[in-house]
């Protein structure tokens, strides 16, 4: 049996190699590009070409509101910035949670409600879930 006993040509080898990394590299690069500019083409065409006016239209009507309504906005921030939250009424006054949500747990695993809060903070209107408590049934 005859065997081959000559060196490899490592030259050609690592010529081979390099040249695979290089085509790599750049068919990487032009993709990329390609793709980047099929894409500002179609952003420009679909959303850039055609400014959305009735939510421009909205925006100005909602700054015009916000200016010009009975408390603007800029004596309102002034107000705020000067006065603790505490002063400025019950409505943006900071507030405990009533939320009853994390105490539930999961969903999978409930877990018991404690009823710790007092009758006149539950809603009282009829359409409202029943409030939460220990003896609620676990599905």
């Amino acid at each position: 049996m005859a065997t081959d006993t000559t060196e490899p040509k490592i030259k050609r080898i690592v010529q081979i190699s390099v040249l695979s990394i290089m085509l790599l590299i750049a068919t990487y690069y032009g993709l990329r590009s390609y793709f980047h500019q099929l894409i500002d083409e179609e952003v420009h065409t679909k959303i850039e070409q055609y400014p959305p006016e009735s939510l421009l239209k909205l925006r100005k009507q909602e700054k015009e509101m916000l200016e010009k309504g009975p408390f603007p906005i800029e004596k309102a921030k002034a107000f705020l910035a000067h006065h603790p939250r505490e002063e400025a009424g019950e409505v943006i006054a900071p507030q405990p949670s009533t939320d009853l949500d994390p105490l539930k747990g999961w969903v999978q695993a409930p877990r018991p409600v404690p009823d710790f809060f007092p009758k006149s903070e539950q809603s009282t209107d009829p359409k409202a879930a029943p409030p939460l408590d220990s003896t609620t049934e676990k599905h």
